[in-house]
Order: structure tokens, then C-alpha cells, then sequence
């Protein structure tokens, strides 16, 4: 059990917070994430990450534009970082029983976690 404060007469209850587990919860130690991002179609002379930071054809790929900016908030609050590649589609089965898109990406585990919503 860690001590998180202390209490005496003269100073009263002194918290070191720093030390809690749900402090220690929030540093992923610059940790490198693998993902993927679902993007059909990208517009023309840009690329997929020119894309999602844009504000551009707001109706295009507004879900995983959304899901990028959640994960950009968590990579700086969590201390990690992504390596990001463009998926064309989310997943469906193939008829050789495999999975392509995000989802044949995960199965293979050749990403670790998906920005865009499955």
C-alpha cells in the first residue's frame, strides 16, 4: 500500500496526490500506439493526416475527423503518440475467411487500437 498524505496536529492532512493511482494512471511514459484510421475516399491533393487536421469538406469523414481530435486530447493528457495509417474501409469478411479493413488490421494485430469508431 503507498502513502498518498499524511496527518498531524500542526500541519492537518497533507495530500500528495502525485503519488495516487489514478495519477500514475495518466502517464503512458510516451508510449507508441499503432492505429488505424477509416478514411473511403480522400479529396484530392491532400493527404489522409492533411485531411483529418482540416476543416475542410466537413461532411466528409466526420465521425473518424471527431474520433482524431478526442485521440489528439488523449495523447497529450496520457503522454503517448500514435503511428497512423489509412485504412480504406472499417473490416468485412473476405471469402477466404479473413478480415480486411480496420477490423483484418486488429485480428492480425498489426495495430494496437483503431481511431476510428467500429
Amino acid at each position: 500500500m503507498d502513502a498518498i498524505g499524511s496527518w498531524s496536529k500542526l500541519l492537518g492532512l497533507r495530500m500528495n496526490v502525485a503519488n495516487t493511482k489514478f495519477q500514475k494512471r495518466y502517464k503512458l511514459d510516451g508510449l507508441i500506439f499503432h492505429s488505424a484510421i477509416t478514411i473511403p475516399k480522400l479529396p484530392p491533393n491532400k493527404t489522409f493526416i492533411e485531411h483529418i487536421d482540416s476543416d475542410d469538406y466537413p461532411y466528409f469523414d466526420n465521425m473518424s475527423k471527431s474520433n482524431y481530435r478526442v485521440f489528439q486530447i488523449l495523447m497529450e493528457w496520457l503522454n503517448f503518440s500514435m503511428v497512423i495509417r489509412r485504412s480504406r474501409n472499417w473490416g468485412s469478411l473476405t471469402s477466404d475467411g479473413s478480415w480486411n479493413g480496420v477490423v483484418g488490421l486488429l485480428n492480425r494485430t498489426e495495430i494496437d487500437i483503431s481511431v476510428s469508431g467500429l
